[in-house]
């Protein structure tokens, strides 16, 4: 029994070794900076939506982005155990960051 809680104590710390450190870091769920961009980004698609600046069909594009980047979200929480790693938020923000520029792109 001894033998096998020291096996499992080095295979736990082998794994840590090798596991790089931004993969360690694990935040709260819904990063706060992931949730206030995806509410500004809505924010912005429905007031050009009102005034006219895009399309009926530019929005549900736009819309259907930010969705798809929740479901990103979700996917990532329940594959880490209802965390984001660095590593899941860098590549949120990557997204987000290609909404911003058809938005912008959009309103010319």
């Amino acid at each position: 029994m001894y033998i096998r809680t020291i096996a499992a104590s080095i295979l736990l710390a082998s794994t840590l070794l090798v596991t790089p450190a931004s993969a360690q870091i694990r935040h709260v769920h819904g990063d706060q900076q992931i949730e206030m961009r995806l509410e500004r980004q809505a924010e912005r698609i429905d007031s050009d939506q009102s005034s006219g600046r895009i399309s009926d069909a530019q929005a549900s594009r736009m819309r259907e982005m930010d969705r798809s980047i929740r479901r990103e979200e979700a996917r990532m929480l329940s594959f880490n155990g209802g965390f984001l790693t660095a590593d899941d938020i860098a590549r949120l923000n990557v997204r987000l960051d290609r909404v911003e520029e058809v938005i912008a792109t959009s309103e010319e």
